[in-house]
């Protein structure tokens, strides 16, 4: 049956990704002296006539769509990208913060500052230390803007201790407006506010260094859990004189950001837990404010978070309170009637993008509707512009993160989850030789798979407070692209590990394993097998951090040039036009790089040659049975519950007994048997001299008849026995074939 909230979520998505490519052409004819500007007819007047809080949310509209390097053109220098963004941070704290003549140091300019800083440090785009280098230069005075020239006049001295922030750094103003919560989410004359409350927690969640104290997290939490438990309730009694669902929605937000640090700050964990509202009361107030979306995919105007002085109300924007819940609550995109609103929201923005020519320039984006005058003559605001490509990178990377749960979800009993990096992943694994160019499959596996791909991890990846390094895999933004080899044909005899090193990447990685096999793709049975490959590729495309093992995909992926005749001949057919499928599959999963995949076969010859190729496998390996020295050295695998010191005599019984003449090559014979024939021959040596021990029964048996013991398996019990076809193939062919392409 067809999973429809997964394909609503991809439609969702494509809709979404649409509408946010324009993120940079609508933001550079907004950008003029190096700052950014609201309006196309109200340009700067100068380079010291910087918008604060139409530069914060630029920065971070940048930093959720990943555009960063884009517009400021530092073409992947990360150096160079991150010396622009603390350029831009120290601009932000060297200048006023009086935003339509606000008083200096308010609560909604500085929640907006420490917001878009942590947020370009947590995503590694500033210098590491840029929230506590970076201070406020400015002096703690009122400034006021004369009405008529615009210039501005400093007054006397700031008195309010939340507005006191000369050589502060973020982390330190961040400190500030949380210790006078919640006076310290106020403005002017207003009240405090959840919205602004819910910028500057989440800013603090993002902050690296940043702990709440137990008094002051009281405070924050009691204030926001009385503030959610109003809101709820007017809006469940549809109080309409007092009701404001988007209030009650940004309290939602900011009680489950506080639930957030909760988890990563122990200290202040039992505090948190018991002020704060449940999940299913937080979910429900969210699903309230989906309730009252109107017809036209938006929401009424309720209450204001506070007035401008020179531009009248100021009220949270649909798409700002949007952003917030999909930043908070990801979970409820698996709700249909959520995802049926977040489509009509984008079929809102859709409808509602304008262009405006002014200058030669062609302005583009979304006007909020605040300013009237603007909104009559069809010029779009940078800041809501802003606001929309934040939200649209938020719903995309959030359904990204949630489509991969559910397709993980969908092959579950194919998963394999490991929580935690595993760093002895090799201690049991029982080497053996690829070849002199190469050396072992540990070698090449840990070099050219493992170390890479834990380069890129660490590099792209990011960890939450509380994190430990060594255990805990760095999460992965949906975007994670790994940029070396990341895909190897295990080939060789039935039996020789090729699933294990799968689990020892995924192990060593901390992420999950995906086992395929033909089965999958013959769920539909054969007419609907096309139709399988691809519903099966299009999932394994919406992962990222996951190890995929293909295995015996022979059938699926045959040579096409079998010179075939007679009654097989229309099957060949057939099957040539699925492995004609499979080639551009397999190299756009490849090339998405999200995943690290490995294709398991017993006969290499058998995969069309298309497959192997560079550009769709990236290492070609033979897995062989563990080397002669290895099984002699992990003995003990094979003698469980057996005391150590008799483990050590059968080792060394073993190393002094076993002939490697040329008329009995004994060691090179032991060398041919896989893991599971090692484990039957030691166990069919205990059973004939009926001796439970291995030394007794090595005893018993004495040196010549062990050697003719392992020359009668080597001859007819092994895969590998000799003169067959595998040990011909395996000899003669597959030793020369592995290579690195």
């Amino acid at each position: 049956m067809p999973d429809v909230i997964l394909h609503k979520m991809r439609d969702l998505r494509r809709h979404s990704d649409h509408l946010r490519r324009t993120l940079i052409e609508d933001y550079r004819p907004f950008f003029k002296d190096e700052t950014f500007f609201r309006l196309p007819t109200r340009p700067p007047e100068s380079p010291d006539d910087i918008g604060v809080t139409l530069t914060c949310t630029a920065l971070m509209s940048f930093c959720l769509g990943e555009k960063a390097d884009d517009f400021f053109g530092t073409n992947g220098n990360r150096d160079a990208l991150r010396d622009a963004l603390d350029a831009q941070l120290k601009k932000l704290l060297d200048h006023n913060w009086i935003t339509a003549s606000l008083s200096q140091n308010n609560a909604f300019t500085a929640a907006l500052v420490v917001r878009s800083a942590a947020m370009l440090a947590r995503a590694n785009l500033t210098d590491a230390n840029c929230l506590t280098d970076i201070k406020r230069t400015v002096d703690d005075v009122e400034v006021r803007r004369d009405p008529v020239t615009k210039a501005e006049q400093s007054g006397e001295p700031i008195d309010d201790t939340s507005r006191k922030l000369k050589d502060k750094s973020v982390l330190d103003i961040c400190k500030t407006l949380l210790t006078t919560a919640p006076e310290g989410f106020a403005v002017q004359k207003y009240p405090p506010t959840p919205t602004i409350a819910y910028w500057v927690v989440d800013g603090a969640s993002m902050a690296s260094g940043l702990e709440l104290d137990q008094d002051n997290a009281k405070d924050v939490a009691e204030w926001a859990s009385l503030t959610f438990a109003k809101r709820i309730s007017l809006v469940a009694s549809n109080h309409q004189s007092m009701m404001d669902p988007v209030s009650l929605a940004m309290s939602a937000c900011l009680c489950r950001v506080l639930r957030r640090i909760a988890r990563v700050q122990p200290a202040v964990h039992s505090i948190l837990a018991r002020a704060l509202p449940t999940e299913s009361e937080l979910r429900a107030g969210v699903k309230m404010f989906f309730d009252h979306q109107n017809s036209a995919g938006v929401w009424g105007k309720y209450f204001p978070l506070f007035h401008y002085p020179d531009a009248g109300a100021n009220h949270c924007w649909h798409f700002e309170v949007v952003e917030a819940i999909l930043n908070e609550f990801p979970e409820m995109l698996t709700d249909e009637s959520i995802l049926d609103c977040l489509r009509r929201s984008l079929d809102w923005l859709n409808e509602n993008r304008i262009e405006y020519l002014h200058g030669g320039e062609v302005y583009a984006g979304w006007n909020s509707g605040s300013d009237v005058r603007a909104l009559e003559s069809g010029e779009p605001e940078s800041w809501p512009t802003g606001v929309a490509h934040m939200c649209l990178a938020r719903l995309s990377a959030r359904l990204s993160e949630q489509i991969h749960v559910r397709v993980l979800e969908k092959y579950k009993d194919q998963v394999q989850i490991h929580w935690k990096k595993q760093e002895d992943v090799w201690d049991d694994f029982l080497d053996c030789d690829v070849s002199p160019e190469l050396g072992t499959v540990r070698n090449v596996f840990q070099s050219e798979i493992i170390e890479k791909a834990e380069h890129d991890i660490d590099s792209l990846g990011w960890s939450l407070p509380g994190d430990d390094p060594k255990r805990d895999p760095k999460r992965l933004k949906p975007s994670f692209e790994l940029s070396e080899r990341r895909s190897a044909l295990l080939f060789g005899p039935p039996g020789t590990s090729k699933t294990t090193i799968a689990e020892i990447v995924a192990k060593r990685l901390g992420w999950p394993l995906l086992e395929l096999s033909p089965s999958d793709f013959l769920r539909a049975g054969l007419d609907g097998i096309y139709n399988q490959v691809n519903e099966v590729f299009d999932d394994l495309l919406d992962l990222y951090g996951v190890v995929v093992l293909f295995d015996e995909m022979d059938a699926l992926v045959q040579r096409r040039d079998h010179d075939e005749e007679g009654s097989d001949a229309e099957m060949s057919v057939e099957q040539k036009f699925l492995t004609t499928s499979m080639l551009p599959k397999i190299l756009r999963l490849r090339k998405q790089a999200r995943v690290i995949f490995f294709m398991a076969t017993n006969h290499r010859k058998e995969f069309d040659s298309a497959i192997i190729r560079a550009g769709r496998l990236d290492m070609l390996i033979l897995m062989g049975p563990p080397r002669y020295d290895e099984k002699i050295k992990r003995i003990d695998k094979w003698c469980k519950g057996e005391p150590d010191d008799k483990i050590e005599e059968a080792r060394k019984r073993i190393e002094e007994w076993v002939t490697n003449t040329p008329q009995a090559p004994n060691q090179d014979h032991l060398g041919l048997f896989t893991y599971g024939e090692m484990k039957e021959f030691i166990a069919t040596l205990k059973r004939e001299t009926e001796e439970p021990i291995l030394i007794d029964a090595l005893e018993k048996l004495g040196a010549t008849k062990l050697n003719e013991f392992i020359s009668r398996w080597e001859q007819d019990k092994i895969t590998l026995q000799r003169g067959s076809g595998e040990r011909v193939r395996f000899e003669k062919e597959d030793k020369d074939a592995s290579k690195l392409q």
